[in-house]
């Protein structure tokens, strides 16, 4: 599988792409101004005779240069931001070649990127701003191309990537403005000095877009990512679809997100097989679906929750008199108590030694998912006592059930057929699936 990682400045793309690889340690990572197979900002494109008249005006860094070209039919490549020189005006002379910028024509812009994507043929490759960002930014900006236009190019590159196996990963953003904030006081010089943020100004009120728009200062930087993110996603919805998956920016589970629909799916009837020929599931109304939700134990954050209590409430496995157990069951719920037998894995929440909240500790064993075999456990039957709830006790019980699989080396924690979406959500849980009597909604 090959993966685009793709979002806005100052969504995250860098930190995903790290923790990407962490996850895929056999994958090949291009970041922006590494040679890619596809992707050509930050570097320069020129043919061979121009190729070496550079080298020839620039004889003192000649290997250098050599070491960051790569040949391509009758172009060379040359990542000129990675050759670091002291020669003046090296770097503003080699960006000239990049086909950014509306160096090129739009024609050739587009032959070019389509080319380069026709000739791919990688594997276990993750790209960093290879799909969208600069060249959608150069359409809009340098091209002025409508909307359409530019959904319209993209539907030429999903017809190339048809055959291909891959992933767009998209860091959504809600609030660009403060994404913005946040990265200006960050990429600064050693003085402090906005050194990114005045060159994305001067860039975006500059260009022909910029100019003919009457751009000028940061309402209208923001003004233009949120255009551009709207677009975005519009390319990912009606050109990629299930190839793409949106990220809450700073906020997503790799474990989770990677697993496609359709995966989770086959999934969920590896588990439950039959499920949807059961008379009590049937019975599931079209308009009150029933949710799947899980996490990824692997990045469970054990204080993303936090509540303190006294002295008198505690949490532990329940060792005592069954017939005490299910008395608290069947306050909750009466027809769950045939589900629990005395050898139950029970966990539980006690007020002065009596129970308050209660859950099994479920195994529901090894199942393959986005060609991976995962080990999958979960609370189940999770209910509070009604003189007891709105304490936080039942969300720290299963705040300790998760971390507890965790610690046995569950790969996932799994809850199932719940209508609590938001409670659990608390712990970082995701809902994966709907459904109603008629089976998977959305399929």
């Amino acid at each position: 599988m090959n993966y685009f990682i793709e979002g806005i400045q100052g969504a995250g793309k860098s930190t995903l792409v790290g923790k990407l690889s962490e996850m895929k340690p056999d994958h090949k990572v291009f970041r922006e101004g590494d040679y890619n197979p596809m992707e050509l900002a930050w570097c320069a494109y020129v043919r061979e005779e121009k190729y070496r008249e550079i080298l020839e005006k620039y004889a003192s860094i000649r290997s250098e240069i050599e070491e960051k070209s790569h040949a391509e039919d009758d172009h060379m490549v040359i990542c000129y931001t990675q050759i670091l020189t002291v020669i003046p005006g090296f770097h503003k002379d080699l960006e000239q070649y990049e086909i950014y910028n509306a160096r090129v024509g739009r024609e050739e812009f587009e032959n070019i990127i389509l080319s380069r994507y026709s000739n791919w043929d990688g594997e276990n490759q993750i790209f960093e701003c290879s799909l969208l960002q600069n060249i959608v930014e150069n359409q809009i900006l340098y091209f002025e191309m409508q909307d359409e236009e530019i959904i319209a190019f993209y539907k030429k590159i999903a017809d190339i990537l048809a055959q291909k196996q891959y992933q767009i990963l998209y860091l959504d953003t809600d609030d660009v403005a403060g994404s913005l904030e946040v990265i200006r006081k960050e990429r600064v010089d050693e003085k402090g000095n906005e050194i990114w943020y005045q060159m994305m100004l001067q860039f975006l009120e500059s260009c022909p877009y910029g100019k003919d728009h009457g751009f000028n200062g940061f309402d209208d930087l923001v003004a233009h990512l949120e255009h551009r993110k709207t677009l975005e996603k519009r390319i990912l919805n009606e050109v990629f679809g299930e190839h793409a998956v949106i990220l809450k920016s700073k906020d997503y589970d790799l474990a989770i997100d990677l697993i496609t629909k359709a995966q989770w799916a086959a999934l969920f009837n590896d588990i439950h097989p039959g499920y949807f020929e059961r008379d009590y599931v049937k019975r599931v109304a079209d308009d009150e679906p029933a949710s799947e939700m899980f996490l990824g134990l692997n990045g469970f954050d054990e204080h993303s929750y936090e509540k303190s209590f006294p002295e008198n409430i505690t949490f532990g496995y329940y060792n005592g008199d069954f017939k005490e157990l299910l008395t608290a069951v069947e306050k909750v719920i009466p027809h769950w108590v045939p589900l629990f037998s005395e050898k139950s894995r029970v966990y539980c929440g006690f007020v002065d030694g009596k129970i308050a909240s209660f859950c099994m500790i479920e195994n529901f064993g090894e199942h393959m998912a986005a060609r991976k075999k995962l080990k999958i456990g979960g609370p189940g039957c999770v209910g509070t006592v009604p003189e007891y709830r709105d304490r936080g006790i039942g969300l720290t019980m299963v705040k300790d059930v998760t971390k507890i699989l965790k610690d046995e080396g569950y790969d996932l924690s799994y809850i199932h057929y719940t209508y609590e979406t938001g409670w659990y959500a608390k712990l970082g849980y995701k809902v994966v699936l709907s459904w109603n009597g008629k089976g998977i909604i959305g399929k």
